[in-house]
Order: C-alpha cells, then sequence, then structure tokens
C-alpha cells in the first residue's frame, strides 16, 4: 500500500503544471521565475538562470524572496562575479544579509571581516564586541581634548576656592600646579604617566616632597575626569609609584629639656607649652582655645574651619591643671598671639634648645604611649588613627621616663622667691603633690 501510495503522489506531482512564469532580463542574461506545488498544497518557486553553460535552480518559499534572488543572480552576472553565485542558498542568503547591514555605514565586507576578527582576537575572550564598545565610548566620549594643563589648572584652583578648601591647600595646589602646568604646556589629556614620572624625577627636592607633588598632580587628574577634561578611565599616576621616603627619627624632647622651657617661658605663652607638652593639642588647635573650653577634667577641643572639622574631649593631666592653674586668664583666648610659631622660636633659643619639628605633639604621644600602653586611647586623645601615631607621633621610651615627663610640675613657691605674685599665690593654693 505504501509503494502505490508514492507511485500515486509522484504520478501527480509530475501532471501539475506551472500556473505562473516571469521572465527577467539583464543586458544578455535572462532568469526566469516559475511556481511549483509539491503534494498538491505546498506552493513555492523556482528561480533558473544558466552559469557556465549548466542549469541552475534556486527555490524560494514566497514569490518576493525568489524575484530578490533572481535580481542578484542577474547583478552578479552582469558585473561578472559569478562566484558568488556558487554558494549554497544558506551561505547566499548570509552573504545577503551582510551586504545589507554593511550598507548602512558604508563598508566592504572584507574589511568589516577583518576588524572584527582583528577585535576578537585583542579581547581574547574577554567580553563581546559590543560589551568592548560600549565601554569604550562610556569612558572616552565627550571629553574635551583640547583643554590645556594651565586651564585645568585655573579651573581646579578656581572650584577649590569655590568649595571651602582652606586657603593654606589652595595655596600648595597653587604653587606646585603652578610648576607642573609650565613644564608641560599642551593638552592635559596628552600627559603620559612616564612624563610625570621623568617631571617628579627631576625635582630637585625630597622624596617626602616629590610625593606631595604627585598628590597634587592626582588631584587634578581627579578632578579632570569629573569634568570630563580627560577621558573616564584615563589616570597616568596609577603607573607612576611614590618614592620611598627614607625612615626620619621622631624628634622629641627630653625631661630634662622641657623643664628648661618652663623655666625660660612667659606667664602668657605658658599655657601654650603645658597644653601642646602635656595634652598633645596640635598648635591651630590650641589657637583656637578659650578659657571657657578648659572646664573640669577635660578639655574641649572645638572643630576647625579646614582641616580637622570635629571635635573631641582631650583629659587633662594633673600636672597640666597645676600649670594651667598658674597662668594668667585676662583675655578669652588661651593663647593671645596670632602665629604662636614666633613665639615658640624665641623661647627655645632663650632656653637654649634645640627647636625641632612638631616636637611637642611628637613628645606627648611618645610619653604618653609609654604611660598607659594603649595606642588606641592615645590616638583618640590625640584626634589621630592607631597609623599615623605609629608613624609619626611615636618614640619608643621607658615607662618611668613617661611618668617623669607628666611628674614635671610648677616649683613649690617657697623654694622660689623669684616667683611672680599671681605665680606664688596660686600654686599655694594647690594641694601637696598637685
Amino acid at each position: 500500500m505504501r509503494t502505490n501510495h508514492s507511485a500515486y503522489t509522484l504520478a501527480k506531482a509530475k501532471q501539475t503544471k506551472s500556473r505562473f512564469r516571469q521572465e527577467l532580463k539583464r543586458h544578455n542574461h535572462r532568469v526566469v521565475i516559475t511556481d511549483c506545488v509539491d503534494r498538491g498544497r505546498y506552493v513555492s518557486y523556482v528561480v533558473s538562470y544558466y552559469l557556465g553553460g549548466r542549469r541552475k535552480q534556486v527555490r524560494r518559499a514566497n514569490l518576493d524572496e525568489a524575484r530578490l534572488e533572481a535580481n542578484l543572480v542577474l547583478t552578479k552576472l552582469a558585473e561578472g562575479e559569478p562566484d558568488v553565485l556558487a554558494l549554497t542558498s544558506t551561505d547566499r542568503l548570509i552573504y545577503l544579509r551582510a551586504c545589507e547591514a554593511l550598507a548602512t555605514i558604508n563598508v566592504p565586507l572584507d574589511v568589516a571581516i577583518s576588524e572584527y576578527v582583528h577585535a576578537r582576537n585583542i579581547l581574547k575572550g574577554v567580553g563581546t564586541i559590543t560589551e568592548a564598545a560600549h565601554h569604550y565610548v562610556k569612558q572616552y566620549s565627550g571629553f574635551k581634548s583640547t583643554v590645556l594643563v594651565q586651564q585645568a589648572v585655573d579651573e581646579l584652583l578656581t572650584a577649590r576656592r569655590a568649595d571651602g578648601s582652606s586657603p593654606v591647600h589652595v595655596a600648595d595646589l597653587e604653587c606646585r600646579l603652578g610648576v607642573f602646568s609650565k613644564a608641560f604646556a599642551c593638552p592635559l589629556c596628552e600627559v603620559r604617566d612616564s612624563d610625570i614620572y621623568d617631571f617628579l624625577l627631576n625635582l630637585k627636592f625630597e622624596p617626602r616632597t616629590k610625593n606631595n607633588y604627585r598628590t597634587a598632580i592626582s588631584n587634578l587628574f581627579t578632578f579632570a575626569r569629573l569634568k570630563r577634561f580627560v577621558p573616564q578611565g584615563y589616570d597616568p599616576l596609577q603607573c607612576v609609584p611614590e618614592f620611598k621616603e627614607p625612615h626620619q627619627p621622631i624628634d622629641i624632647l627630653t625631661v630634662d629639656e622641657l623643664t628648661l622651657l618652663f623655666g625660660k617661658v612667659q606667664p602668657n605663652f605658658r599655657a601654650y607649652l603645658a597644653i601642646a607638652a602635656f595634652a598633645g593639642l596640635r598648635q591651630s588647635e590650641i589657637q583656637r582655645l578659650r578659657w571657657e573650653h578648659i572646664k573640669g577634667d577635660y578639655i574641649h577641643v572645638p572643630p576647625g574651619q579646614y582641616r580637622v572639622k570635629s571635635t573631641r574631649y582631650v583629659p587633662i593631666q594633673p600636672n597640666l591643671k597645676a600649670w594651667l592653674a598658674i597662668c594668667p586668664k585676662s583675655d578669652g583666648m588661651v593663647v593671645p598671639y596670632k602665629n604662636p610659631t614666633n613665639n615658640l622660636a624665641k623661647l627655645f633659643a632663650d632656653a637654649e634648645v634645640e627647636l625641632k619639628h612638631n616636637c611637642l605633639r611628637h613628645s606627648f604621644g611618645s610619653y604618653r604611649i609609654a604611660v598607659t600602653q594603649n595606642i588606641h586611647s592615645t590616638s583618640l586623645e590625640m584626634g589621630n588613627s592607631p597609623s599615623m601615631i605609629r608613624k609619626h607621633y611615636m618614640e619608643v621610651v621607658t615607662k618611668e621616663t613617661g611618668a617623669a615627663w607628666f611628674d614635671i610640675k610648677p616649683p613649690d613657691p617657697v623654694q622660689s622667691p623669684e616667683a611672680t605674685p599671681e605665680y606664688s599665690a596660686t600654686a599655694a593654693q594647690q594641694p601637696a603633690g598637685a
């Protein structure tokens, strides 16, 4: 039965004749389109033409596709490109789609394929070409490639003045970036990591100062990325290493040196010396202190306008309380000087003690840790992180030496007949050993 059915179907197919025929011509070439009914129900269209003396037929599902195929055949035959017609139906369809997509950007197929393969080789399987293109556009589109280094520096300084940055910080940026902008009279986006490294290397400064220049330049490029003066991902400082700073011993005073300083200090500068040595406040913090900030057993350190904007309470050590008790309090300010540095330099010179950088604060940190054996609590008192305490404010001293530092008290009035009336009257009220 199955054999008879197959023979019957074949006979019916042979009896079915084409009901549609269209002939297309171009120059000396001719293509014929006819319909074909399979099994009496499925209609398709056959494109017939001759190539190299042999008849070729291509079947398409509908008339539009058949006409498109016929026009392609005529075009390729007329242009002398018969090799394209030797492709299989699937390959030819892929070719047509590729040509149609590339027609919008006017790029030849071979060029597109070459660039595609090259891009894939660069990616090495990390993402797709589309993802890479999106990332590139996000990073590099829209930036102003013509902004000069000096222009970027000027805008940064203007922005820093407007956002309330410290005048000291703005002045530091202006000084360091002024040198940098003179060395690079070009668009900022053209400055490379090797250029920055050579610039820093040729500076006739110590490693610490070179690193400060590096920080200022990093500040500039961070601002430039925000303003799109450079591409979003452009950070040449990533490849510029910091300069190794040699370990510098921390400069602290001895107990004898501090005793000499208290012997030479003027009464109206005594509070500064005592607070710096026995509470570890920064110079800027002491300058902000008023006598109402010193109450009970704590010093209330008010927040600063720029650098240190947090407040804290520092415990008053017994010997500090004794020194503060004999300080004149005629003015509301604890230190009635705009620039205590000059008074400090004169005091050290009068006492014949070498003035070392930040030595009072360094000394407090070192001796305080020796007494408490607790870096964390000392960091809270000093307003620094434990890591900063270890790096900048810690010199190894014995616990006994630390105790001696905080045992420096005003001399007994009986043993110091030269003391001022105010000094004697106040000190006499102090209990023994206070």
